[in-house]
């Protein structure tokens, strides 16, 4: 039985600092098992870095030119994403921002019928939502979602949606390792994802 092969699609990735970045690096170079495949921005010092990972990192385009340059991010993440999935046999992909990268990967989905999960950050969200039309397509692409993440604030745990064998979206939580998961909702409504509350 072959390894599962997980593309990633995100914005950024190390060796850039902080955020995002060094979240999901560390969630990948723990994961065991699986061929792993990350679709990043460029970054000045990445050739050094990404030739000592044990995944493999395929970098596009983001040119300095303002209104352009999340364009030209989008289709090259779109583009090569898609060309990984049918020559690499991709199956699972994620989304590491629910905006705009997660209408890619949505996108890529509807074309090659591979799953996908959305990973949500409060800021991106909050960003994400400010227009009406943003607010739509974020709705949208987490309601099609196989599965939605989202991190406690003190990084401990995680609380994801997932349909399981099929039917709806109940939500789930889980330690930061991958470890203790526990069902939080067993209803036949549809749900994405939920908010950490600070008491």
């Amino acid at each position: 039985m072959r390894a599962t092969r997980l593309l990633l699609l995100t914005e950024y990735f190390a060796p850039h600092a902080g955020g995002t970045a060094v979240y999901y690096y560390e969630i990948l170079r723990r994961l065991t098992g699986m061929e792993i495949t990350v679709v990043t921005r460029a970054h000045p010092d990445a050739a050094d870095f990404d030739r000592l990972q044990p995944l493999q990192i395929v970098r596009t385009p983001f040119p300095r030119i303002p209104k352009v340059r999340m364009v030209v991010e989008w289709w090259a993440q779109f583009l090569v994403g898609l060309w990984m999935v049918f020559t690499r046999r991709i199956d699972v992909i994620h989304a590491g921002q629910v905006f705009p990268g997660g209408l890619a990967v949505y996108s890529i989905h509807v074309l090659s019928g591979a799953p996908y999960a959305v990973y949500i950050h409060g800021e991106e969200v909050t960003l994400a939502t400010r227009r009406w039309w943003k607010r739509l397509v974020v709705g949208f692409v987490l309601r099609r979602a196989n599965a939605v993440f989202v991190k406690a604030p003190d990084g401990s745990m995680i609380v994801y949606a997932d349909s399981g064998m099929g039917g709806n979206d109940d939500l789930y939580v889980m330690r930061a390792d991958g470890g203790g998961i526990r069902r939080l909702t067993r209803t036949p409504q549809w749900e994405s994802a939920a908010l950490w509350l600070r008491p």
